[in-house]
């Protein structure tokens, strides 16, 4: 992406924003917590009050260039870490023409679901993250779509389960945009169905994705990876970060961010680096299947200490990550640490 924020910081404030990430993330349950807690908040109130004294950057709709090939996406998006869109890409794929809630209820309704109602991913304004996590079936959630907005069946490794579906992804498209990434065969395939009005709030991972609107609307708001030190997210030692900035900020600092915007159509694939930040909210009831596969040299350029801390991460470890299809068994895992009892504190 443009307009790098890490450009308009000092290497000062980056680096002790940086280096006081690192403090809070290996010693952040010890008694420094409070001293490290208030140094990590005056810097940040340093990096605002720099934001403040520049010009506003504004939203901006993200890049859709016409008929874009796999080499000219490589040079000017991937390699570069900026986000685009191609607009009716998967159109004709049998996912777009052939896929609908009530068919997905139908063939796959028996499957189970875990609703994790992490705090990372909750409605606002909800008590998702008081909720315990809930073990139902996809049938459920699609019936229940407009009466119980906690049941969004978010990274569901449906595909995955069930690698017949993959076939109504074009793969071949697929791997011709991954190009020659030796990586790039260890993807994994998350779903996400869930009705009008669904959000999730802002958050990132060290994962690139290529994200298929297969029916419904979506608007994402996304914003560059080094947009970290302006969003201060929560030391949390997950693989995915979150923070409570999102479109709707108020602060004086945040119209000086550039925030890219568009509204996913059924057809249209939507790039998303790794490390970037980005914000979701469902227009309509909607379906769609983010295709996920981890580059360590993209992740290494987009955020090279998040990519760091990657080796260092305990909720959960990145070995955990690797081999487990189902993030949510992850979080709910994640969450039931969280809510033991800690003697070191």
């Amino acid at each position: 992406m443009q307009h790098a924020l890490s450009k308009r910081l000092s290497a000062r404030l980056r680096l002790t924003f940086v280096f006081g990430f690192f403090l809070e993330h290996f010693l952040g349950w010890t008694p420094l917590q409070r001293p490290i807690t208030r140094w990590r908040k005056r810097t940040l109130r340093g990096i605002h009050a720099t934001l403040e004294a520049q010009p506003d950057q504004g939203v901006v709709p993200v890049p859709a260039p016409q008929d874009l090939v796999p080499e000219v996406f490589e040079q000017e998006y991937f390699k570069r870490g900026r986000c685009v869109v191609l607009r009716g890409a998967a159109k004709e794929w049998p996912a777009v023409k052939r896929w609908s809630l009530e068919f997905l209820a139908k063939e796959y309704g028996d499957d189970p679901v875990i609703l994790s109602n992490h705090r990372a991913f909750s409605e606002e304004g909800s008590d998702a993250e008081q909720e315990e996590a809930e073990v139902t079936d996809l049938r459920d959630v699609i019936e229940n779509l407009a009466r119980d907005r906690l049941k969004y069946a978010r990274f569901h490794p449906l595909l995955d389960r069930h690698p017949e579906l993959q076939e109504d992804l074009d793969q071949g498209w697929l791997e011709r945009m991954k190009r020659k990434n030796p990586f790039a065969r260890y993807n994994f395939h998350t779903i996400f169905i869930g009705a009008r009005g669904n959000r999730t709030p802002t958050h990132n991972a060290g994962n690139d994705n290529l994200f298929i609107q297969i029916a419904g609307r979506k608007t994402w708001h996304l914003w560059e990876a080094d947009c970290s030190y302006a969003f201060d997210p929560e030391v949390n030692r997950c693989p995915a970060k979150h923070s409570s900035v999102g479109p709707e900020e108020t602060a004086a600092w945040y119209p000086k961010l550039r925030t890219y915007r568009v509204e996913l159509e059924p057809g249209d694939v939507l790039y998303v680096p790794a490390y970037a930040w980005h914000y979701v909210h469902n227009e309509e009831d909607a379906i769609g299947v983010g295709v996920r596969w981890t580059s360590p040299w993209s992740s290494l350029r987009r955020s090279p200490w998040l990519f760091f801390l990657e080796f260092f991460n305990t909720s959960p470890s990145i070995f955990s990550v690797l081999f487990e299809r189902d993030f949510n068994k992850l979080l709910v895992a994640n969450r039931r640490r969280e809510k033991r009892p800690s003697t070191s504190r």
